[in-house]
């Protein structure tokens, strides 16, 4: 990356990159432990609330990418950057998504109560963070055919190549629920 390309929006989103591998796999352990020891959830609901909000992170990726990242304007500039440099390691900015989560939380919270929204809220940020490792391998390593990682690369490659198409980056089944899923680079 140049110094002239370097500007302060590929500044913040570079550092919201690699934050987010730390501050996320700690704040899904610490709702998941408040879960179990404050709240003191059964097993059962334990597993059904983490299980959904694990889900809903795989429908939140996709209408946000979807819908939020390729036309809304707060989002369309900086997840453009990230089409135009695929290898750029660049993200929306931390102060961003937890602001994001606490709105979300707060909402949960006021119908369903804060110990379902506690260890929902741990699934879904363990989907986030499932989805930045994903996303992470597809655009940096070079996975090896046949594998998780490589069947998710040539997905997403799909999706850099035709922007209409393929928009879940971890969860292929909302492409295929949505009838936006692209198997090959060909055209529908």
């Amino acid at each position: 990356m140049t110094q002239q390309q370097d500007t302060f929006l590929i500044k913040i989103m570079r550092m919201g990159y690699w934050a987010d591998f730390y501050i996320y796999p700690i704040v899904s352990l610490a709702l998941l432990l408040v879960s179990v020891f404050y709240f003191q959830l059964s097993a059962l609901k334990l597993a059904g609330l983490f299980a959904l909000g694990f889900v809903l992170w795989g429908l939140a990726e996709y209408i946000l990418h979807r819908y939020a990242f390729h036309h809304a304007p707060l989002f369309k500039q900086g997840h453009g950057e990230h089409h135009k440099h695929p290898k750029w390691q660049i993200g929306t900015p931390f102060f961003v998504t937890i602001a994001i989560y606490f709105l979300i939380a707060w909402g949960l919270a006021q119908v369903f109560g804060y110990a379902a929204t506690c260890i929902t809220l741990s699934g879904f940020i363990l989907g986030y963070y499932g989805y930045l490792i994903v996303h992470h391998t597809v655009h940096s390593k070079r996975a090896k055919p046949g594998t998780f990682f490589h069947r998710y690369q040539k997905f997403h490659d799909i999706h850099h190549m035709k922007e209409e198409v393929n928009f879940g980056v971890s969860w292929m089944m909302w492409d295929k629920i949505f009838r936006t899923y692209q198997k090959s680079h060909k055209a529908k």
